[in-house]
Parts: C-alpha cells; structure tokens; sequence
C-alpha cells in the first residue's frame, strides 16, 4: 500500500482536502467555511471512534481540527448555543492533557452567551479538574460573575473569599498574600461601580504583592471616568510602563486643561525608544502620535511597516491602522482593518470591539467620522466594564 508524503497537496475530494478548503475560506472569515466544516465534523463524529482512530488517528486528527475551525466560525458567527455543544464534543474526544485549555475556553464562551448557571456548573467541574483550593475558586467565581456583569453577585462572593481568608490558620506571610490576591477583583467590582475611594482602598492591599502592582489599571480607568486629577498620583508611580504612563499623563493633563502640558508631554515620549517595549505600549506610542500629530504624523505608516512584515497581528494593531486611515480621510481603508480588528475581536472576545478604545476613536474624530465606522464597536458600555479584554476567566 502506498502513502501520500506529508507535504504533498491533498487529494481533490478527500477529507484533507475539504479540511484546508475549510480553513482557506475561515482565515478570512467567510462564512462559506460554516457548511463544510459542519459537513466534516457532523459526518466524522458519526463514524465509530475505532475507525477514526485507525491509520495512526489520520481521521481523528481530521475529526478535531474540523471541530476546531467549526467552532470559532460558530463562535464568531455569534452561534453560541451551537459552538457551546461543538466545544463539548471536542472536549471529549481530547487527550485528558488537552482538556483544561478547551474547558478554560468552554466557560469564555457560556460567559459570552450569558448563560449563567450552566457558566458556574461548568467552572465548579473545571475546578475539580485542576484541584482549586477554595481561595482559587471563589476568586475565579467573582472574576466570572463581574464579566456577566453580576456586580451584586461578585461581592457576595468577596465577602465568602475574605471570611475563607480570615479563617485560614496560615502564617502572617501567606495571609498577606491571600488577601492581595482577593483584594485586585475586588478593585475591579469597585471600578465597574465607580466606588473610587473604596478602588484606591483596595488596590493599596493588592499591591502588597507585586504581581498586582499594575497602576495602570487605575489611571486609565479614573481618566475616562472624568477623573483624571485622582490619576495622576498613580501615573508618576508608574515605572513599570513608561511609554504607556506618558501617554496617560498627557491625555491627564489634556482633561485638566493643560494643553501645552500634554503636547509637550506626548513629544517627550515620542524621542523614546520603543524597539524593546511591550505591544501594549507600542500601542500607546502609536495613540500619542495620532493625538499630537493627527494625520500628519507617522504614526499609521509605523503600524503599515510592522503589518508587511507580520502575517498574525493583534486586532489592535488592525483597529489602530483603522483609525489611523480614517485621520487621513480615508473611509474604505479604515473600513477594511476595523472590519478586521472586529472579526479578530469576535472570535474570542465579544460581539463589538471594547467601548476603552471607542473612547480615543471619539477623541481624535469628528462625531460624523466616528458615526461611519460605530457598527464595529461597543459605543455605550461602561468602560470599567470590559473585563472580558482585561482578564480570562482562568
């Protein structure tokens, strides 16, 4: 018997070939991907797993990326009673190694679909399956509720979380550590309520380990609550993330009035060197060069440089391209990356692009340039309340 070499194209008709004409028509998110790999796995997952298995598992192999790339194109299609039962399937026919990732992705998407209570059944077996002590999972059940904006619900399970904490026979060390680590969801309940005495309260016990010590999670969210006075205190702490901070404090000083403060700022952070800093903050360079410079700036022809030479961006690096061409006054282009910053963004995260980067899209537009472009975000949450980008659920 005779064997196809592994780099030889598949054979017309074949399930290898269904498979890559699938997956060539999903890596531009065409919805003609739906029907053929609904075709494959349907037709698959009703053969015997005997026979899938056979030929070293070369239709099981099929079996699984076929359900693989049927369940992102449901997700992004926003199927998700559909992609919930997908990912169910493959999350038992997975190796016993490979089902905590798919488990961790099962509750994104029950959280997505706002399906609570299957959401909680699903996380307490994900708990059992990684051996969570009771710390872990009431402080995972509060990050969970606080997506599903359940804000009531998450303090609730806070107020558990610190008793669990207080009761703990652990020494002074431990203890510390514990109450830092309950302490940074409950900064986050206190944001999402505009509790901000409370936010700074809390995020003071967090920060007692340095794994929390991220200023910038209260800095950008006092700003675009209109209280960048309250921001600048934790902006100047910031040494972490330079770039990211002088952006801050220039829109800070913008908001207090203090134009010629935040251009000279923003000139500043544009002398830096940005060549080792990390792709949040080159995102941030990129927004101070579109504030101080608008269309005149060199800020989109950075981002067009690092497209030409990466195959697999982030949506924000598509977004900001997007935004950029729409400083230039050019719609069509601005059109084509946010459509794909927003079909990059819907696969895993939510339906429209998150209201945190709306909120510059307004800064630097008219409000007729942002209303041709709105379809593709989230124009009216409450910033505070994009957790869903901010934090996975495990």
């Amino acid at each position: 018997m005779t064997t196809q070499p592994d780099n030889a194209p598949a054979i017309k008709g074949s399930w290898e070939s269904k498979l890559e004409e699938a997956q060539r028509l999903a890596e531009d998110y065409n919805p003609a991907a739906l029907p053929l790999y609904e075709s494959l796995f349907i037709r698959l997952g009703k053969m015997p797993a005997k026979i899938r298995q056979a030929a070293d598992g070369r239709l099981q192999d099929i079996f699984v990326q076929a359900g693989y790339g049927y369940q992102r194109i449901l997700t992004w299609a926003g199927q998700y009673a559909d992609s919930i039962a997908v990912a169910d399937r493959l999350i038992d026919e997975l190796p016993e190694d490979d089902r905590g990732v798919w488990m961790v992705y099962q509750i994104n998407l029950l959280v997505r679909a706002q399906k609570y209570d299957q959401t909680f059944e699903y996380m307490r077996r994900y708990h059992d399956w990684e051996e969570y002590d009771e710390i872990d999972a009431l402080r995972h059940t509060a990050v969970v509720q606080l997506r599903m904006e359940r804000p009531d619900d998450a303090a609730a399970t806070l107020a558990t979380l610190d008793q669990v904490i207080a009761d703990r026979d652990v020494s002074r060390e431990a203890r510390q550590r514990d109450e830092a680590y309950a302490a940074q969801v409950g900064v986050e309940l206190a944001l999402l309520e505009k509790e901000f005495d409370r936010a700074e309260e809390l995020f003071q016990k967090a920060i007692q380990d340095p794994a929390y010590r991220d200023f910038s999670r209260l800095y950008t969210e006092f700003i675009r609550a209109g209280e960048a006075e309250r921001a600048l205190p934790y902006i100047k702490r910031d040494q972490q993330h330079p770039i990211r901070a002088g952006f801050w404090h220039g829109l800070a000083l913008r908001r207090l009035g203090n134009e010629a403060g935040a251009q000279a700022r923003w000139e500043d952070l544009l002398e830096s060197d940005i060549s080792d800093s990390d792709e949040e903050s080159i995102s941030e360079y990129i927004l101070a060069d579109y504030y101080l410079n608008g269309a005149d700036g060199m800020g989109l022809d950075i981002l067009l440089a690092a497209l030409a030479d990466e195959s697999n961006v982030p949506w924000q690096v598509h977004a900001l391209i997007g935004v950029g061409w729409l400083l230039r006054r050019n719609l069509p282009n601005a059109r084509v990356n946010l459509r794909r910053a927003h079909n990059q963004y819907r696969e895993f995260y939510g339906d429209r692009l998150p209201s945190a980067f709306w909120y510059h899209v307004t800064d630097l537009v008219t409000a007729e340039e942002a209303e041709k472009i709105a379809q593709y975000f989230d124009t009216v949450s409450d910033t505070a309340s994009d957790i869903a980008s901010q934090e996975q659920t495990a």
